[in-house]
């Protein structure tokens, strides 16, 4: 778990950067060889401030918590569909 938080706060920060980099200079943005590296920066972003602080969250407690349908369904749409985006 801990190895987790240790690389996810500054895989978040690299993340961020690189898309800040991308997306402010207009020479890159336009690119179209950048589109497709700025859609998977965007997606594995989502991910890694969405999906894995839940999964550290529940590898903390040993269970799902809190325990409702809403948690669950948000877990479930982020978790699987943007790895099909990729």
């Amino acid at each position: 778990m801990w190895l987790l938080i240790i690389i996810l706060i500054p895989s978040i920060i690299c993340s961020f950067l690189h898309l800040y980099h991308l997306i402010s200079k207009r020479t890159l943005r336009v690119a179209l060889n950048n589109h497709p590296i700025i859609a998977l920066i965007c997606t594995t972003f989502f991910i890694q401030l969405i999906d894995i602080p839940l999964y550290i969250h529940y590898l903390r407690l040993g269970y799902v918590w809190p325990q409702t349908a809403v948690y669950c369904i948000i877990w479930w749409n982020t978790d699987g569909p943007p790895f099909g985006t990729m």
